[in-house]
């Protein structure tokens, strides 16, 4: 449906540029006869008054119509058969007014602006009403000469070729005009349907943008929990049960669409902190002065990637003690580090899991800022996390 709806408004606007068009080539039919005028060439009709007329006429409605169809872009049918039936009148009375037995009948003024008539008819009412518009219009042509019309050859050929000028523009405007507008149809087609498949993969990308976030938070908080209680490293406690409440509303918020920190970044590093604790993980956290005004993808990208970090202590570092630092820079940046003195890891030897290759490095890289793993057997590990991204750590 919005495909139809898109070709249709194409094809308006395309007919729309049309009819300027012509209303524009009807300005410019009238001009070769005052032109003529201007520069001394001088004619002598044998009925001055009805040369004068039919021009006067054809002239003053050109003005009318033309800067009707500028002004709208549109030609009704009442308005296009008005103008058949002053370019008929015009024809007759032009013709009859230039009409002598020595064939000056090529010099009827009304001529010029007849083709334009046709080309209109072409473009607006291709095609059965277009070709007996333009036979009427050609029939109007020969009646004005026909009183003085003799057999001579140089009559004979302009009269044919301008009959065939009426006749072959409204034909050829008229298809072109067919063509331009399938066109256009088509055109407007193929962009929506592109912009529909633009939308859907931005959808498909946005929901599982969204679903990693989602599984992310699972895995660094209610998951990361189950783990540690299901290996009985940790007796049940008020601090345990608090973080088990804390993390039950991070899934309600997260069911109800709401998975944005509503406090700032420190707040938020020392929930991460608290909870912790909770689990037996002793956090020393040393936080300075943040920015108050992060975007929320930053400070959610910072708390996860921070606890998640804490979580990997906590199951794989052997120890129960970690480091926390957090600082801002003077230009805004913020850098937090996890650090421990447990057994540490080769990170060459690591394979890519969701906890560091998605919950650290894909969160981070997402939102702009990096991160950086420093470990060795039997050394520790260390954590950095930055944003924004710095060039020296692209």
């Amino acid at each position: 449906m919005g495909n139809v709806i898109a070709g249709v408004h194409k094809s308006a606007l395309t007919l729309r540029m049309l009819v300027k068009m012509l209303a524009w080539i009807r300005f410019v039919q009238i001009l070769p006869w005052p032109l003529a005028f201007a520069l001394g060439v001088r004619f002598s009709p044998p009925h001055l008054w009805l040369a004068l007329l039919g021009y006067g006429l054809q002239a003053g409605w050109a003005l009318v119509y033309g800067g009707r169809a500028l002004r709208t872009g549109s030609l009704p049918d009442w308005l296009m058969a008005l103008d058949i039936a002053v370019t008929c009148s015009c024809l007759v009375v032009s013709g009859l007014g230039w009409s002598t037995a020595s064939g000056s009948v090529l010099a009827g003024m009304a001529v010029y602006p007849a083709v334009g008539v046709a080309l209109a008819t072409g473009v607006v009412w291709w095609r059965g009403r277009a070709i007996a518009a333009a036979i009427l219009i050609a029939a109007c042509y020969v009646i004005g000469i026909l009183p003085e019309f003799h057999s001579g050859a140089p009559v004979i050929v302009t009269v044919i070729g301008n009959v065939l000028s009426l006749l072959g523009f409204t034909v050829v405007a008229g298809v072109i005009t067919k063509r331009l507008l399938g066109q256009a149809e088509t055109i407007a087609a193929t962009t929506a349907a592109m912009l529909s498949a633009r939308e859907h993969a931005a959808a498909q990308h946005a929901r599982h943008d969204e679903r990693m976030t989602q599984y992310r938070l699972l895995h660094d908080t209610v998951l990361s929990t189950l783990n540690t209680i299901a290996r009985g490293d940790v007796q049940v406690s008020a601090q345990l049960r608090q973080r088990c409440a804390a993390e039950a509303d991070a899934l309600r918020s997260m069911i109800s669409g709401d998975g944005r920190p509503a406090t700032p970044l420190i707040a938020e590093l020392a929930l991460v902190v608290r909870h912790q604790a909770a689990l037996g993980l002793r956090v020393h956290s040393n936080i300075g002065e943040l920015p108050q005004a992060l975007p929320p993808k930053a400070t959610v990208a910072l708390v996860g990637s921070c606890r998640e970090a804490l979580n990997n202590v906590a199951k794989h570092a052997g120890t129960d003690e970690a480091w926390l630092t957090a600082c801002a820079g003077q230009d805004g940046s913020v850098v937090i580090s996890v650090v421990d003195r447990g057994l540490g890891f080769d990170p060459e030897l690591i394979a890519g899991g969701l906890g560091m290759s998605q919950s650290i490095v894909a969160r981070m890289a997402e939102a702009g800022g990096t991160s950086k793993v420093d470990s060795g057997s039997g050394e520790g590990t260390c954590v950095e996390l930055r944003w924004p991204r710095l060039s020296a750590w692209a």
